[in-house]
């Protein structure tokens, strides 16, 4: 019984760090964005002048 909780709590331990790593990349979406938004602003532009 013992082993089987030692078992899930490493699993539980492996789940959350995985969720970590996952908060903490999509955590930087906001600050990429006007990064993106400002090198496609010259494709912006060239549409808007068809």
């Amino acid at each position: 019984m013992i082993l089987h909780l030692v078992a899930v709590r490493r699993t539980l331990d492996n789940l959350l760090g995985g969720v970590d790593v996952i908060a903490e990349k999509t955590s930087t979406v906001p600050t990429v964005l006007p990064s993106v938004n400002e090198n496609l602003r010259p494709v912006r532009e060239f549409c808007d002048s068809i």
